[in-house]
């Protein structure tokens, strides 16, 4: 097992140098097999595979794939978030400011941060749970601070029940 991490973590950094460009056909695949795989199933190849989509040029400018990959980051670190923080700790510069740019525009506003930042708190690995919680908590502590807004605007309670 640590072999295999060993040699993910090699070729994360070789593979994080250049930004490898994809047609919109991959872009699309990419996230597909991140939403069509089970919480258990996911690899560390699947998540790679899909950071690397998002700091692909021909990605970004796939509307489509831009709204879709955005939903499913969330989506990911709530239901894989020991994988997909693993993985995200060993890519490259660019990948992890892309997603931190990416959980700053979120697509919609009925993410469920609780329920990710409950998934992030299961984490077995303290130090990488201890990266998580660094990542996730700036766009948490917002998400917060808005719904409570919100409630005082509105006079109701934020509900997280509608689906997307």
């Amino acid at each position: 097992m640590r072999k295999t991490l060993f040699l993910f973590f090699l070729l994360s950094i070789s593979s994080g140098i250049y930004a490898k460009e994809y047609t919109s056909e991959q872009c699309l695949a990419a996230v597909a097999a991140i939403e069509q795989t089970r919480a258990e199933k996911v690899s560390p190849q699947i998540v790679s595979a899909f950071l690397e989509t998002l700091i692909s040029n021909s990605c970004q400018g796939n509307a489509e794939y831009s709204e879709w990959s955005n939903e499913s980051l969330f989506n990911l670190m709530e239901k894989s978030p020991t994988i997909f923080f693993m993985v995200l700790r060993a890519s490259s510069k660019s990948t992890q400011e892309r997603v931190d740019q990416e959980l700053g525009q979120p697509i919609h506003d009925l993410i469920n941060y609780p329920k990710i930042n409950e998934s992030i708190s299961k984490i077995v690995d303290k130090n990488l749970r201890d990266y998580a919680v660094k990542t996730f908590a700036p766009y948490y502590k917002r998400h917060l601070e808005e719904v409570s807004e919100w409630e005082k605007q509105n006079n109701m309670k934020w509900s997280y029940d509608a689906q997307y």
